[in-house]
């Protein structure tokens, strides 16, 4: 009777210790990771539309910015 109650007793433990379960992913946020749009060529002719231009681009630049920043900050606060 004790024989059996300790290999019941072991095959618990022994069971206790085997890991199964498979590591969750963890996935960054969708529009953190979505690419920077293109920046578009210069069509113009006159100083306005480079000044336009240059006002679109720094625009995109920044919003690119803020996203990559953004990502850099959420991979930095899951560790």
């Amino acid at each position: 009777m004790k024989s059996i109650l300790s290999l019941l007793l072991a095959s618990f433990l022994t069971a206790a210790c085997s890991s199964s379960t498979t590591p969750l992913r963890v996935v960054p946020p969708a529009d953190l990771t979505q690419a920077c749009d293109p920046l578009p060529a210069f069509r113009g002719v006159t100083m306005g539309d480079l000044f336009r231009h240059t006002i679109t681009t720094t625009q995109m630049y920044r919003e690119c910015k803020a996203r990559h920043d953004a990502l850099s900050s959420w991979e930095r606060a899951k560790k």
